[in-house]
């Protein structure tokens, strides 16, 4: 049976954060927590970017698959969980420089094939209407983060196309542009009804290819979402720029490291300014990353082993292959961290129970904490 419309709450937010598949991996068990918890069914819109974006999508294409059962979607694994970890399984990277160079074409194709098969050939205009999905991308002739939604496609200035009929896959490679792969080229003139207004230096015919990359470049977060009451979820896998004795002196090296440098100074932002927010009340609802900070942590939680934490948080930006164990590891913290933020944020009548253990038992109880 699935959650009717109107037992949806029109106020819960959810935003996803983070480059790669370290952020897919993390928001994948981020969202296993919020079924489990029996608040998915409750969210009316789901923002991502990124990593964030495949895991997105996936929800998106399989969202009236799920058969939800008091709140909870009882096939959640099946549906979800199971493709989007077999996708993690492979690269989607050239294995050499070389290749990399050689071959930018055939691996945008090669991408965006696996991204059709990942979200089962749908189109902007196939999602549900309820929740919202909206996917977010970085323009390289505007210099704006654009959205991408069932309802239409828009920048940061006006709206430009109305009821798009956009493929799916050609979304997330936008979203999820990371270098090496090259920028992801949508013909937005064919997308659906035109209703750009005329910007200097830009023709219509700038939109019949244009060019997008990785959405953490813009990915500015102030708190705006929670406006009119509403309450926020931000899950932000980001990445801090690590200092390095070598840069690279190839282009494609200095292309990463530019969006590197971008996405951790996003990051950086987003964990000062809505870690302040959500402490002061500003607006109702939470913040965690995945380096382990939290705008309010719940009494109790799953013990959280500091290295492990640490080592998964610091994992490259990338969308290369991740193995099992990291795989699992990756899922288990998102699930933990999301579980000690919704319970002191959404649970003030103190009803959900701290989880025994998350689902492949990376983080568990003791059985005397437990039984406590």
């Amino acid at each position: 049976m699935r959650v009717a419309d109107d037992d949806r709450s029109p106020q819960m937010v959810l935003r996803l954060c983070g480059g790669g598949y370290r952020a897919s991996l993390f928001h994948l068990g981020v969202l296993w927590r919020l079924n489990d918890a029996r608040q998915l069914s409750k969210i009316c819109e789901i923002s991502a970017v990124s990593g964030g974006s495949i895991v997105a999508a996936a929800l998106a294409a399989n969202w009236e698959r799920l058969d939800f059962q008091q709140d909870c979607a009882a096939n959640f694994q099946e549906q979800i969980v199971k493709p989007v970890r077999e996708f993690a399984s492979t690269s989607l990277e050239a294995p050499s420089s070389l290749g990399r160079l050689l071959t930018r074409n055939s691996f945008r194709r090669k991408s965006q094939e696996k991204y059709r098969n990942l979200t089962r050939g749908r189109t902007l205009a196939d999602l549900p209407d309820n929740p919202n999905f909206v996917f977010r991308a970085t323009s390289l002739h505007t210099g704006t983060g654009w959205e991408f939604s069932k309802a239409c496609i828009r920048d940061t200035q006006a709206e430009r196309i109305l009821k798009p009929g956009l493929d799916l896959a050609e979304v997330i490679c936008a979203s999820a542009a990371l270098p090496p792969l090259p920028p992801a080229e949508l013909d937005l003139l064919s997308a659906g009804q035109w209703c750009a207004p005329e910007r200097e230096g830009l023709s219509d015919r700038t939109f019949g290819a244009a060019k997008f990359c990785d959405g953490c470049a813009t990915d500015r977060l102030d708190g705006s979402d929670a406006s009119a009451g509403k309450t926020l979820l931000v899950s932000d896998a980001g990445n801090r720029f690590e200092p390095t004795s070598d840069p690279g002196l190839h282009w494609w090296s200095a292309d990463f490291g530019l969006l590197s440098l971008s996405e951790a100074e996003q990051y950086q932002r987003r964990r000062k300014d809505l870690r302040e927010m959500f402490s002061a009340g500003g607006c109702k609802g939470g913040y965690w990353d995945i380096a382990g900070a939290c705008s309010a942590p719940a009494d109790v939680s799953l013990p959280r082993p500091e290295e492990l934490i640490k080592s998964l948080a610091q994992m490259p930006t990338a969308l290369t292959a991740i193995d099992v164990i990291k795989q699992k590891n990756l899922i288990d913290w998102g699930f933990s961290a999301c579980d000690t933020a919704i319970r002191a944020c959404l649970d003030k009548g103190k009803l959900m129970e701290c989880p025994d253990a998350a689902p492949y038992g990376t983080f568990y109880r003791p059985l005397t904490a437990a039984a406590d």
